[in-house]
């Protein structure tokens, strides 16, 4: 089913609107708008839709944020909204949003609009495959402050090039780091990887893209 991540404060409203499409799309939903950043990047949703009145992050910011950053800058937001206000409307698909719906929702052209969308988009061509696979790894290497620094983190997803990983330590693009895979069986040296790319710069949930810069010993694919 395709992957609907639906952001609203309103309790009720969320619980509505999931009910009219749990039918057909698998929802995730939050109230919380630091939360919904991490579940864009954990789901990777075909379509959001966003509540623009949020607590601690503006529908506004959580706009800007997810069409215009890494991962999350393809995937077609609809943003819902008490806010009549025209000039609002214009801001929300200047901002990147691909149409715009007030409340009471009309669910007849939501449904009409993302069946539309999801027929429309275009799927992305890998130029590697990638698998969603959690591995636990083992970076050691030299922050950008020069401090040496060990970090025992997971993957979300893995190529035979490299991996993307959750990295809560601040490096710097293009340095190094030696990689090793932690099992039950024990701990062994992978080889060695450069940081070619960085989403989520500085947040708690930030994750770096690590490509071999060598011949790998027993990587998972």
């Amino acid at each position: 089913m395709p992957r609907i991540l639906l952001i609203e404060d309103d309790e009720q409203m969320r619980k509505l609107i999931k009910q009219r499409l749990s039918d057909t799309y698998e929802v995730f939903d939050t109230g919380d708008g630091t939360e919904a950043l991490g579940l864009a990047l954990e789901h990777r949703p075909d379509v959001i839709l966003l509540d623009l009145m949020m607590p601690r992050y503006s529908g506004l910011e959580l706009c800007q944020t997810l069409s215009s950053v890494g991962p999350t800058q393809r995937i077609p937001i609809l943003v819902i909204t008490g806010d009549a206000n025209a000039d609002t409307k214009a801001y929300c698909l200047n901002l990147g949003a691909w149409d715009y719906f007030e409340k009471p929702v009309d669910f007849a052209r939501l449904k009409t609009t993302l069946a539309n969308i999801l027929k429309a988009t275009p799927q992305p061509q890998a130029s590697e495959a990638t698998v969603h696979l959690k591995v636990i790894v083992k970076l050691r290497g030299t922050g950008t402050q020069g401090k040496e620094f060990e970090l025992l983190t997971w993957t979300d997803e893995v190529s035979p090039s490299g991996f993307l990983c959750r990295c809560s330590v601040p490096v710097a693009k293009e340095s190094t780091v030696e990689v090793f895979v932690t099992s039950r069986q024990g701990e062994r040296r992978i080889g060695e990887a450069e940081l070619t790319n960085i989403q989520w710069e500085n947040m708690p949930w930030q994750a770096c893209q690590f490509k071999f810069s060598g011949p790998v010993t027993d990587w998972v694919v």
